[in-house]
């Protein structure tokens, strides 16, 4: 197979699948290069991650449709929960107003974190600085909102300096994803006309100057992909993992490794009355003067199985795959529950994917957090058709922070086929003149004769 496309997305995890479905409403003939297989032996839940999905007022109609096309979602009633050492407090419950107040959390934050997409970025800028002002008991929640979501690992006091704060204040989603889920969302977007190459191997890339011309691929339609744009939804990490001659000439060789990983315990609580009790999804903070990481801070959430939840916690990536330090932060974690439910006898029924298996076998990390200095050292090779749309750019891990990105690559690119279009139509206009003229050339010449 060798074709020719105009735009080819390299992707993994379903990163690309709503831009790729978006591009085809351009006109445009859309490849995407699905690398999944490669990038590690992962569960289905850890392709999600830790943070569910926001239905924020940006997010459009085609990106719900993404979300929701593979697998059923549960809204989240009482919306984002926290539970802090002094009592837990919700943001859309009845109570909710009144919690916030309880908890320190005023009004200028609430407009901060509520608002922020839509405030001006001067109005931003000055609830910013009032915010800075304030006393941490004050301002902690805006800096939670910060760093909970954040690709940047920071001191708690400074988590407001990156990014943008997740919109905990929107409808809150959990997404209830498989491997049969994955594969209806390629499904989704076959039945759109977007190419879909499966279970690929990446073999070779070809660039000539300052573009990109094709690249190779081995799957089940194995050859040679020509495009006029591609878009590049790999980490650093990621792209190394493909090969030496990718890493080299797009990231000059230089790999980058996040600082911190989110890595996932499932534990068997083994009471049902909870599952009345507890919220289906959660964040267990114990002290916040500690470091948000660790057992200190805990996303928690039901899984689809009776009385089992998901518990991610935040480590440094050193210790990835040190099995007796995970099981350490087991210990830690079961005695936070203890701790908060009383009577509790919680079980881990598994480890993280880290525990049972290798570097080799999995790969990068799924959703990693970098230090500042280290996440700006991040090179890429600027080549004049290619969008870089890996996590390291996002400025949050959630899915509104993948979609934030995407769309200002999808503007972009159809910025770049709005030119196309006007100089394929001025050619077309030149050579409707040129036709006239010959035309009226060739009436000259009769009328001579």
């Amino acid at each position: 197979m060798d074709s020719q496309a105009s735009v080819v997305l390299i992707s993994a995890f379903g990163r690309g699948n709503w831009i790729a479905a978006e591009l085809k409403t351009l006109g445009l003939n859309v490849h995407v290069v699905d690398l999944s297989d490669r990038l590690g032996r992962w569960a289905p839940e850890d392709w999600e991650g830790p943070f569910g999905y926001f239905q924020t007022d940006e997010l459009l109609n085609t990106q719900k449709s993404r979300l929701d096309e593979e697998d059923y979602s549960e809204v989240i009633d009482d919306g984002f929960s926290l539970w802090l050492k002094s009592g837990p407090f919700d943001l859309r419950g009845s109570h909710s107003q009144y919690l916030l107040e309880q908890f320190g959390v005023g009004k200028i934050v609430q407009e901060y974190i509520e608002n922020y997409s839509q405030l001006e970025i001067k109005k931003r800028n000055e609830l910013r600085k009032k915010i800075l002002n304030l006393q941490f008991h004050e301002n902690w929640f805006a800096h939670f909102a910060h760093a909970l979501g954040s690709p940047v690992f920071t001191q708690s006091l400074k988590a407001i300096d990156y990014g943008r704060p997740l919109p905990l204040f929107s409808p809150y989603f959990v997404r209830r994803v498989s491997r049969r889920g994955a594969e209806k969302s390629l499904e989704w977007l076959k039945s759109r006309q977007v190419q879909v190459n499966e279970r690929s191997i990446l073999k070779d890339i070809s660039i000539v100057g300052a573009n990109v011309v094709s690249v190779e691929i081995e799957s089940e339609r194995s050859g040679v992909l020509r495009a006029e744009q591609f878009i590049w939804n790999l980490s650093s990490a990621e792209t190394a993992r493909l090969g030496e001659k990718f890493i080299s000439e797009l990231f000059f060789g230089e790999v980058c490794k996040p600082a911190w990983v989110w890595m996932r315990y499932r534990l068997d609580l083994a009471n049902p009355d909870l599952n009345e009790t507890l919220p289906m999804k959660f964040v267990l903070l114990e002290d916040l003067a500690l470091p948000w990481t660790h057992a200190n801070m805990l996303m928690v959430q039901k899984t689809a199985s009776h009385d089992s939840y998901d518990v991610w916690v935040r480590i440094p990536e050193v210790h990835r795959f040190q099995k007796s330090y995970m099981v350490e932060i087991g210990e830690q974690i079961l005695e936070r529950f203890k701790t908060r439910i009383l009577g509790l006898q919680p079980r881990i029924v598994d480890y993280p994917q880290d525990y049972t298996y290798g570097e080799l076998a999995l790969g990068p990390p799924r959703f990693g957090q970098y230090d500042p200095e280290q996440k700006d050292r991040i090179r890429r090779r600027r080549l004049m058709n290619i969008h870089y749309g890996g996590p390291e750019l996002w400025e949050t891990l959630d899915w509104n922070g993948q979609f934030q990105d995407q769309m200002q690559i999808f503007a972009n690119i159809k910025s770049w086929k709005v030119e196309l279009d006007r100089k394929i139509e001025k050619m077309q206009i030149a050579k409707e003149r040129e036709k006239e003229r010959e035309k009226e050339r060739e009436k000259e010449r009769e009328n001579n004769d």
